[in-house]
């Protein structure tokens, strides 16, 4: 778990605490144990049906408690928590404790490319974050050690951010890597290096914590979720 301040809670669960979401549908029992390990309740947790795409939502006391098509959310209100979850795609967190603002996303290749990361900040700029006091998280996804993609899809990136700084080759195959590409996207955003932690964690290579889409079976898959709120300070 990782506790911004006292009042921000932010953490991710593992393999060992069961998938979180299976074929789209939110496994409640294991959601509902991990969220007991930090005293958040069911029934104020926020999460998505993600698609891969550049939406991010406002939550609040009357929102729904699945977001359909949705690849982002951020509140303004205590005792909300949301939730994103992953297997070797990216997920961030945002939060201003100043502003009392936070967010979370779920960033996969597609997303990245048609904009989530920028919409997350813009989202939580819109409920008062400013870039001075935003701290923003890269939490563990698929690293270039283990993600080959083909020509087309590097080219994609290549035109997109114009880096090459992305890539890694050996051989005849080229490697993407996502966090720095997400952390490239928030560096041209404004934030401050000092207030981006990027883990760094591998999910296929670190495959017996994590689950992973390209190191887990049909039989072994499952999803982590990565949540974060606030509690109220009254």
């Amino acid at each position: 778990m990782i506790k911004n301040n006292s009042h921000i809670i932010s953490a991710i669960s593992k393999r060992s605490d069961g998938s979180m979401m299976t074929n789209r549908i939110l496994q409640k029992e294991n959601v509902q144990k991990f969220l007991d390990l930090y005293g958040i309740p069911f029934e104020s947790t926020h999460c998505m049906k993600q698609v891969h795409g550049n939406t991010v939502a406002y939550v609040n006391e009357k929102s729904p408690q699945i977001f359909e098509s949705t690849d982002g959310l951020v509140t303004d209100k205590p005792e909300i928590f949301l939730g994103a979850v992953t297997a070797d795609c990216v997920p961030i967190t945002v939060s201003d404790q100043r502003a009392k603002v936070v967010g979370v996303a779920h960033a996969g290749y597609k997303g990245i490319l048609v904009g989530i990361v920028s919409n997350l900040i813009a989202k939580a700029r819109d409920c008062g974050a400013v870039n001075s006091s935003l701290n923003i998280t890269i939490g563990p996804s698929i690293g270039s050690c283990c993600y080959d993609i083909d020509e087309r899809r590097a080219d994609d990136f290549y035109q997109k951010f114009q880096t090459e700084n992305i890539f890694r080759y050996s051989g005849d195959k080229i490697f993407l890597d996502l966090a720095k590409v997400v952390s490239h996207i928030i560096k041209k955003e404004g934030i401050v290096s000092k207030n981006v932690m990027m883990t760094g964690i591998c999910t296929k290579c670190h495959n017996d914590s994590f689950f992973s889409y390209r190191g887990d079976t049909k039989k072994t898959f499952g999803e982590c979720m990565t949540i974060i709120g606030m509690r109220s300070t009254r």
